[in-house]
């Protein structure tokens, strides 16, 4: 498997930025996990999600918050805190974003759903 890179493609929307991952295996180039983060109401923090193909689940393609650019991105501009709201039965979405440091806190009003957030 090549390298994984984000690129961003809607500079011109202030408030959504999606970011789709690349890959390269001999030369060429597949969706492999789009994802976006948006503003939130108070303009300082922002959500992110993450999707994987289902053919891709499970196999490693998920890179992408790995690439700096992720984050980056979203700290220049001027974001503190992305975060997201994750449902517990997703188990391999903590084990993706805690070595990025993200914290991972269940809910207390929603047992199946769990917090997940990291300063920018």
């Amino acid at each position: 498997m090549s390298q994984a890179r984000a690129f961003s493609s809607a500079a011109a929307f202030p408030d959504v930025v999606p970011l789709i991952q690349r890959l390269g295996p001999a030369g060429t180039l597949q969706q492999g996990c789009p994802m976006r983060y948006g503003m939130n109401p108070d303009g300082e923090s922002c959500e992110f999600a993450i999707v994987v193909a289902g053919r891709l689940a499970g196999q490693g393609y998920c890179q992408a918050p790995h690439d700096p650019a992720f984050m980056e991105i979203a700290k220049a501009r001027g974001f503190k805190i992305m975060e997201d709201a994750v449902l517990t039965e997703n188990v391999p979405m903590p084990s993706l974003v805690k070595p990025l440091g993200f914290n991972v806190q269940p809910m207390p009003d929603s047992p199946s759903v769990s917090a997940v957030s990291r300063a920018l």
